[in-house]
């Protein structure tokens, strides 16, 4: 349930060409020069950036030598080789489902209508996390640089553009983003073992993974003191030596090349296509409100798409209204659906529909109690449209895309919850069903959280119950 991407991109304004500090994950933006609200849009693709490096060769040098002496080994007596390279590192992103069956947990008695006969099973324990791990892409060489660590997200990053191909050296990635994920998912899994129980069966499912390549630079140097050859790597972020050894290492003479499937991202007006007027900044949302012509928008493939906004009957319009998905399961077929139906009955819920919230819970672990509450009342509500009436509304910070991909772990974690074995068409399955409504639903400030984005700091508030 991610809102924000971690990174700070700097982009130009599209009317008077001023810097731009922008959230990687963000939508709209106020430009700080001409007062401008700006769009910003994305291509498909890989979105590639890369990490500045301001340094000259002469303060490398400087550096290297003041560590060098530090360390009480020989100053160079000539410097061999000096150059800086870009080193590709692949960022992944995910929400991590960890399910573990600890061998003395509470148990629950179960009929298995093939036998006749009853058993117990463990209830297994439910975790629920936000992860990103970073993996170096090219692993032919001792960089000294495994992991990047918190440094994606307190730095200013560039979108990768064919001209800084062209000028500068940089490797082509090993490592495939598939291979990425799958180290993604080994790091989750040991991870959740280890904090497990002894003996504890673990099972892990990973939703709504994204990958970015990033690249960071290093300088390598070889050079030649009173010992002999050495070869060193700098971190010029860090402006500190990562590896001093003996002898020559040659820097791998591959070179990256420009290709068409690195996501671009465009600075355009953002403006209501029915009047003209500026929609508001809404900096993470999906969702825009003309004050003007008073017509809700969303975003679309081609520019904004009109919504029509329902409601539950007999609420007050002073109501802080919430954004759900609404996924009809009905109407679409896939393998292991009538399972996958069973389950949901097991767990109380709907076996037509599925609301999963389409505004960022800060807390995973409560994103299950606000979808398992919610799929169990919905029967209660009836709706309607409302095209004109002054309601406020949460911004949608979650796309269908990412609130489809939570559904099958959320129900497998829900079945484990109530302590029963997840069906096995919960694990790998891929839900086909068509584009889902979206619906809001009243505040109350009780029980439940959110992520509020509105200064750029996750400030919890009490919000979302019926």
């Amino acid at each position: 349930m991610r809102t924000t991407g971690g990174y700070r991109l700097d982009i130009t304004c599209c009317f008077c060409g001023g810097k731009l500090d922008v959230d990687e994950a963000g939508h709209t933006i106020d430009c700080p020069h001409c007062a401008s609200i700006l769009k910003i849009t994305r291509t498909s693709g890989t979105r590639k950036y890369v990490i500045p490096d301001g340094l000259l060769p002469r303060e490398v040098k400087f550096h290297i030598e003041r560590h060098i002496k530090k360390e009480g080994l020989p100053l160079p007596s000539h410097w061999q080789e000096l150059k800086r390279v870009y080193v590709p590192f692949w960022r992944v992103t995910g929400t991590v489902f960890a399910m573990a069956t600890a061998p003395d947990n509470c148990r629950k008695e179960l009929f298995d209508t093939d036998t006749g006969e009853t058993e117990e099973s463990p209830a297994p324990g439910v975790t629920i996390t936000n992860r990103d791990v970073s993996f170096c892409a090219d692993e032919t060489f001792n960089w000294g640089v495994e992991s990047l660590g918190v440094r994606t997200q307190t730095l200013h990053l560039a979108p990768l553009e064919k001209e800084f191909y062209e000028n500068n050296q940089l490797l082509p990635p090993v490592l495939s983003l598939e291979q990425a994920k799958d180290r993604f998912d080994r790091a989750t899994t040991m991870a959740a073992i280890t904090t497990a129980d002894v003996g504890a069966d673990v099972q892990i499912t990973s939703v709504g993974l994204d990958g970015t390549l990033i690249y960071f630079p290093v300088w390598a140097a070889n050079f030649i003191n009173a010992e002999g050859r050495r070869t060193v790597r700098f971190d010029p972020l860090a402006k500190r030596v990562v590896t001093l050894d003996y002898g020559d290492a040659e820097v791998p003479g591959g070179r990256a090349t420009f290709t068409q499937d690195t996501a671009a991202i465009r600075i355009i007006p953002h403006r209501c296509p029915n009047c003209g007027t500026d929609l508001p900044n809404a900096r993470w949302s999906a969702t825009y409100y003309c004050a003007n012509c008073r017509r809700l928008y969303m975003e679309a493939a081609n520019g904004y798409q009109q919504l029509t906004v329902h409601v539950p009957e007999n609420r007050n319009v002073k109501d802080m209204l919430f954004p759900f998905w609404v996924f009809n399961l009905q109407s679409a077929d896939w393998p292991g659906k009538d399972e996958f139906l069973r389950a949901l009955q097991l767990t109380r819920y709907r076996n037509d529909a599925f609301y999963v919230p389409a505004f960022g819970v800060a807390n995973p672990e409560r994103l299950m109690r606000l979808v398992g509450h919610y799929n169990r009342r919905m029967h209660q509500f009836t709706f309607k449209e409302i095209p004109d009436e002054k309601y406020t509304f949460a911004d949608v910070t979650v796309s269908p895309e990412q609130a489809a991909c939570l559904i099958i772990p959320l129900t497998a974690a829900a079945v484990a919850q109530a302590g029963y074995p997840p069906p096995e068409a919960l694990h790998g399955a891929v839900l086909d069903i068509a584009d889902p409504d979206l619906i809001w639903l009243p505040y109350a400030p009780d029980r439940y959280f959110w992520r509020e984005q509105i200064t750029g700091a996750t400030i919890e508030k009490a919000a979302v119950r019926c």
